[in-house]
């Protein structure tokens, strides 16, 4: 009895290394994609030079890299966009390409400054990956993005956070010096603004330029107040 009960478990143990060996686990799910790190973006033709401009959306991968380019879907919300396609934004298309043996890929969305009223006003382009004939949408959360077009100076939504570090107080007056001294606008983003093209290390130089600007050029903001020369960081 003994012997047999020996004999089962040695069969039970090499029936189950066979199945490790020989089976290996293979993510079974389409491939599905979702905007990375993104919330809302706004985006201002103060500050360019040109009538068009484009804004880059990126879309990462949920599972296993494609073996071969594969077509993802965004579509545009008709009932949360305000933004006219041709006017405001170029069309899409159809399906948007995610390339093979990648894990993130970039939407390009192309912005137009055709239309006077962004002067006064933001128009909104809404966006929402949805499941297409070979890759599904990921994250329910994720796969939306709203992005306001205007023609004005936006302040950055992370001045006040950690820019101020370096810039100080915020004013429209300052903005504009900062555009003409740096050779751009701030990004619309706080993860492009502490990315690899830029960093804390290059704010902090720009920073330092902007207020070697107001020690030299005594200024008033847009209400008639000085603005006053800060430490630089």
């Amino acid at each position: 009895m003994r012997t047999r009960f020996l004999l089962y478990i040695v069969l039970f143990l090499l029936i189950g290394s066979g199945c490790t060996e020989n089976e290996t686990f293979v993510y079974s799910s389409r491939p599905a994609v979702f905007f990375n790190g993104l919330e809302d973006v706004n985006f201002s033709f103060a500050g360019q030079t040109g009538d068009t401009a484009v804004v880059n959306l990126q879309v990462g991968l949920l599972g296993q890299k494609l073996e071969m380019d594969k077509k993802y879907v965004v579509r545009v919300n008709p009932e949360a966009t305000t933004a006219k396609e041709g006017l405001h934004y170029k069309a899409l298309g159809d399906a948007q390409v995610f390339p093979a043996e990648k894990f993130f890929a970039n939407l390009e969305i192309e912005l137009y400054r055709k239309d006077p009223e962004l002067q006064d006003s933001t128009f909104y382009l809404d966006l929402s990956i949805v499941n297409g004939e070979e890759i599904d949408a990921a994250y329910t959360d994720r796969c939306h993005v709203r992005i306001g077009i205007v023609d004005q100076l936006l302040k950055p939504d992370y001045w006040d956070s950690w820019l101020k570090l370096y810039y100080s107080d915020y004013s429209r007056v300052k903005h504009n010096i900062c555009i003409a001294i740096q050779g751009h606008d701030f990004p619309l983003t706080e993860q492009e603004a502490r990315g690899a093209k830029y960093g804390p290390q290059y704010w902090m130089v720009m920073g330092r330029a902007v207020c070697l600007y107001f020690i030299n050029h005594p200024t008033v903001d847009e209400n008639g107040n000085p603005i006053t020369v800060w430490e630089p960081f």
